[in-house]
């Protein structure tokens, strides 16, 4: 499917009822139509993402039918992806693009072009700072993962940071806020290896781009206060509980609130990340 929206989901499905009525047709040697096949439907499952609410209706629509089957949403494929995407699509557009972002860094260090190119710089730069400090043991690895490990030890921390790099929901606030953690340091690292090549060299940069630190404080921030409890959120409710929150939870955001799954929000082993200063308040109020 090229596009994945309501109107195509419905309609492929109209088209599988469609074909199976032909088929029935010609095995039982008579005309089937799609709307009796239809009404023998009794149950739906889909993965919970605004896309697939109501799908049921609108097929019953399309077929000439009142008949609309029970819809539950699956509660392993959830719209935690959804809510992240998103939310890096208004900082490219609100903070990244209006301050050129990406075209600033490159004419720092031209040579450095393809550790400033993702989706969004913001992306880029956490993908840079764990590549750093992750183990490889290619014949040209960049890491420096074998220092970090040393320089933790030394100073009695856990080496958490490379385990959020495979996580599959939340990843994203959860690698802002490891980040954000291990800030100090990756500062520290980079100021004590001689190392010098290309990822060292991106990774000086990110950590000291006051852009980028805003930008993970507000991954971590919306991972913690909105992705998180959400996703917490889908473990404890029904499919129709579940429709009425994320209708509210979308009124909310759209005024700046971000209160509403305050009931689901979860214990973290650190300080949960708070809105500070005009730039992120400002952020808030636009996401």
């Amino acid at each position: 499917m090229a596009v994945e929206n309501r109107a195509n989901i419905i309609a492929y499905i109209v088209e599988e009822y469609k074909r199976m009525a032909a088929a029935a047709s010609i095995l039982l040697n008579k005309d089937i139509e799609p709307a009796k096949l239809w009404i023998n439907t009794h149950y739906l499952s889909t993965d919970s993402v605004s896309k697939n609410h109501s799908i049921g209706q609108g097929v019953a629509d399309a077929l000439g039918s009142s008949h609309v089957p029970i819809h539950s949403f699956c509660k392993s494929h959830t719209a935690g992806e959804g809510i992240d995407a998103e939310l890096i699509k208004t900082l490219t557009f609100t903070l990244e693009n209006p301050l050129k972002l990406r075209a600033q860094l490159e004419k720092l260090n031209p040579s450095l072009r393809m550790y400033f190119r993702h989706q969004s710089v913001v992306q880029a730069g956490m993908r840079a700072l764990t590549k750093l400090v992750t183990p490889d043991k290619s014949a040209n690895s960049c890491s420096l993962s074998e220092h970090f490990d040393q320089l933790c030890d030394r100073q009695g921390h856990k080496r958490k940071l490379t385990l959020y790099k495979e996580r599959r929901f939340g990843k994203l606030g959860s690698c802002a806020a490891a980040l954000l953690q291990a800030l100090p340091l990756l500062t520290e690292l980079l100021d004590e290896s001689p190392a010098n090549n290309l990822l060292a060299q991106a990774a000086r940069i990110y950590v000291r781009c006051d852009i980028i630190i805003t930008e993970l404080r507000m991954l971590a921030y919306f991972g913690q206060q909105v992705v998180m409890p959400f996703l917490n959120c889908i473990e404890k409710v029904n499919g129709e509980q579940l429709m009425q929150i994320q209708k509210k939870m979308h009124q909310d955001l759209l005024r700046g609130d971000s209160s509403t799954l305050k009931p689901y929000t979860l214990a973290f082993h650190s300080e949960p990340v708070q809105i500070t200063g005009e730039l992120e308040t400002k952020l808030h109020k636009v996401n």
